[in-house]
């Protein structure tokens, strides 16, 4: 609803819009409803915005999505380092599965600041994929930190 503001000494009055507009006033309707939508109708193609996704989603399917990607960038890791051997971690070859899973939870450890115990890397190349790898991780934990900081404060 406009402010009635007196305007002058005659005894007339001017209207001040809020930035609502005057249909709003004249049609009668409400521009939020009440029971709290918004009372404007959108017309057009949609864009999808991924924070806006990522914030308004369910909590499960927040904590599983970061639980997949989790998994997903250390598995897509894993693998140069397999390639490099697993010697260039500190261990010897003992079987894909065993080799492949130890490059996977050197990953993880890089990842995740933790630190090393029996593996390190060793050698330029095996250095440069975990700074690419510790990288990734020190900003995928600063965006998901803000992500929860954001879902906690949202109303």
């Amino acid at each position: 609803m406009a402010n009635k503001r007196k305007q002058g000494g005659l005894g007339r009055y001017k209207f001040e819009d809020f930035g609502f507009g005057n249909k709003i006033n004249t049609q009668g309707s409400r521009l939020v409803l009440k029971n709290g939508d918004y009372n404007i109708e959108r017309r057009g193609g949609r864009n999808w915005h991924p924070y806006q996704t990522l914030v308004e989603s369910s909590w499960i399917s927040f904590l599983t999505l970061v639980c997949l990607l989790f998994i997903g960038i250390n598995l897509v890791f894993a693998i140069p380092i397999y390639i490099l051997g697993i010697e260039c971690i500190g261990l010897e070859s003992q079987g894909f599965l065993k080799d492949f899973s130890s490059a996977f939870f050197f990953n993880i450890q890089t990842f995740t600041t933790v630190g090393y115990g029996a593996m390190s890397p060793t050698g330029v190349t095996a250095n440069l994929v975990s700074s690419i790898v510790s990288l990734i991780g020190l900003l995928s934990f600063a965006l998901v930190t803000g992500l929860i900081f954001t879902k906690f404060s949202k109303p």
